[in-house]
């Protein structure tokens, strides 16, 4: 240790101290974690602790922070860590304002970098995932404090106590005997949620506390959602709390919807519905992360992504809206050569993109089936012939469809004149009415810019590319 020159202790906890050194050989500055919560006789027996054995694992990816030496002296085991400015908590805690998405966006990517080189090429999770543990120098994030980290083939049970109670998945709450990477990634969606707030999302008193917020959030699960949690929960004689859940959007207003589609998919009760890191970064959120053009996006065709089962349905929903944008663009190329054309409306926009957030891709088998029927008369089919009795519609929800828009005297209360956010709130009807119901409003969509188009001089209907795309993100 006679080479290294501390400067001052930056960090304490129950494993002992964090110092800030410097390499006096090197001129290199270092953080050396002095572990105290031991003895330790040989170098070979600090080699075999978890922490060491994981660090040297991932010690080559340029997200996860660097253990440079091992170092036993008087018994006390010293790691030398590369220097790291702050960690991501301390970012959070002195700033005046919250991130801008495009910096919580390139902090995010980097992370999801770090964790699917760790779960992915390694075979390890962290478990302990937390602002506190993610440390920042400049732009630059890594992962940091391996000590919690386990082999992903390793063999359960695991130990309750991991990661900081906010950041606790809810498997982890219920003292789940075995769990996987995926409670990283719940980690993140409420990291992720926190750098748009700076405020946890999840901040409990207990275990107890945290999961009644996780339900007043996200909603009571059901046999449905996680019929295993419910499972864990009857194990311990526990009770969910009832609650109906809220939007995020109405939490995260200043988020753009891919990100809150993404936070939405990383707190989902169930492990197996949320997304893996590699999967993470394929999200349109992380579109315009990639030096060039992602493979997985880039000039995706709608009839593409219907057939792209890998990744969840709500990334392909996302994925949708970055096709939007390439018909928006089209659109108005179309106009700008048309004298005295105006660029399309906000609502106008805003019920096109109602349009792409109810996607249902397997309506178009039903299509094939039934050449000559409407879209609507096989949208109320496929509910009717639904395999579990509580997704088949009532007769009044069946009245209610759009199919039988036109045998009412009068516009009907449910549809006529309904906006695209509306229809995204309204929960009480089943996901493919709404659908139907967003197919009546493009009728609508469709009309108002015939009329745009009808009274500028040397206008042209749009091309039948155009409508094909446009009738693509609705079907």
């Amino acid at each position: 240790m006679e080479k290294y020159h501390k400067l001052g202790q930056i960090g304490r906890g129950s494993y002992g101290v964090v110092s800030k050194a410097l390499n006096t050989e090197t001129g290199e500055l270092v953080a050396i974690k002095k572990m105290i919560d031991r003895r330790y006789h040989s170098i070979k027996e600090c080699m075999n602790l978890r922490e060491v054995k994981s660090l040297c694992k991932v010690k080559n990816h340029p997200n996860i922070v660097k253990l440079k030496e091992v170092i036993v002296e008087n018994k006390i085991l010293f790691l030398v860590f590369e220097y790291m400015e702050c960690t991501l908590f301390d970012r959070m805690r002195y700033r005046t304002k919250p991130f801008s998405e495009t910096e919580i966006r390139n902090i995010c990517f980097q992370i999801f970098q770090g964790l699917e080189y760790m779960h992915n090429r390694v075979g390890y999770f962290h478990r302990d995932l937390k602002p506190e543990n993610l440390l920042v120098s400049k732009d630059v994030i890594k992962i940091a404090d391996l000590g919690q980290a386990r082999e992903i083939n390793g063999k359960p049970p695991y130990t309750d106590y991991v990661t900081t109670r906010w950041y606790r998945a809810p498997e982890v709450l219920l003292h789940a005997r075995a769990h996987g990477s995926s409670v990283d990634m719940w980690a993140m969606g409420a990291i992720m949620y926190e750098l748009f707030t700076l405020q946890p999302l999840f901040k409990g008193s207990s275990a107890t506390d945290v999961m009644r917020r996780i339900c007043s959030v996200i909603g009571t699960p059901t046999e449905t959602t996680w019929s295993l949690g419910i499972y864990h929960a009857n194990n311990i004689n526990y009770r969910f709390p009832d609650f109906p859940g809220v939007d995020l959007s109405l939490l995260l207003p200043s988020a753009s919807p891919e990100a809150i589609n993404l936070i939405s998919t990383l707190l989902s009760w169930s492990p197996c519905e949320r997304p893996t890191a590699k999967e993470a970064l394929q999200h349109p959120l992380f579109y315009g992360c990639y030096g060039i053009p992602h493979p997985q996006f880039d000039g995706l065709t709608s009839s593409l992504m219907i057939k792209n089962r890998e990744l969840p349905l709500v990334f392909k929903m996302a994925m949708q809206r970055e096709n939007l944008k390439q018909i928006g663009r089209r659109l108005e190329s179309c106009l700008s050569g048309v004298k005295g054309s105006v660029a399309p409306s906000e609502e106008l926009a805003n019920s096109v993109y109602g349009l792409c957030c109810s996607i249902q891709f397997q309506l178009s088998q039903y299509l094939l089936r039934l050449p000559s029927a409407s879209p609507e008369a096989i949208n109320l089919i496929s509910t009717l012939l639904s395999w579990s009795p509580c997704a088949r519609p009532t007769a009044k929800e069946a009245l209610q469809h759009p199919f039988f828009y036109g045998c009412y005297r009068i516009p009907h209360s449910q549809f006529d004149g309904l906006t695209s956010s509306l229809m995204i709130k309204n929960r009480e009807l089943p996901l493919v009415f709404k659908m139907a119901m967003q197919r009546e409003n493009l009728k609508q969509i469709s009309r108002r810019l015939e009329s745009c188009l009808s009274g500028v001089k040397g206008s042209v209907t749009p091309s039948e590319e155009l409508a094909n795309s446009v009738y693509g993100l609705c079907w």
